[in-house]
């Protein structure tokens, strides 16, 4: 039998369960990508809290947010990852938007992509938005046979939308 009484909780640990930061802690001594796999498939509300808290660094932020992106709770990824998007550093709103992706997009998410494509500082998240935003359109506006064109235009530039 394990003493939970015994072992000492990581920093960024505490601001989770006590059992399931003890848990943590037992196995990792630091957040890494590993802890945020096993968050994401057994406590998932609490790499949600720990997104939140604000104690990770921006690149265990990254990582949080692309695990986060997992869950089938929309509503909880997109009130987690949407904050995410204003992140000062270009690497938390990548691993936001890898979160995100095309499976919890709604239309409020939508927009702000849309002006993320228009206003983001970095040239390579403007596309990663783009290509999000065009995702969603082609899934939902274009018909078979627009597909079809689509599939086969392969250099053809009126149907490239981040050439």
């Amino acid at each position: 039998m394990i003493n939970y009484y015994k072992i000492q909780i990581v920093e960024q640990f505490k601001v989770l369960d006590r059992k399931v930061a003890k848990t943590l802690s037992m196995v990792w001594h630091q957040p890494c990508e590993a802890v945020f796999e096993y968050l994401s498939i057994y406590y998932i509300e609490q790499l949600s809290i720990l997104i939140k808290s604000g104690v990770l660094k921006s690149y265990e932020l990254t990582y949080a947010a692309e695990y986060m992106g997992r869950c089938n709770d929309s509503i909880m990824v997109r009130d987690t990852l949407v904050p995410l998007l204003s992140h000062p550093k270009a690497v938390v709103r990548e691993g936001a938007l890898i979160g995100l992706n095309d499976n919890h997009i709604n239309k409020d998410v939508k927009l702000i992509l849309i002006s993320m494509s228009k206003y983001d500082k970095l040239a390579c998240l403007r596309k990663i938005c783009k290509s999000i935003v065009f995702n969603c359109d082609y899934d939902i506006l274009y018909s078979y046979k627009q597909r079809y064109l689509y599939r086969n235009a392969k250099y053809n530039e009126n149907y490239l939308i981040c050439a």
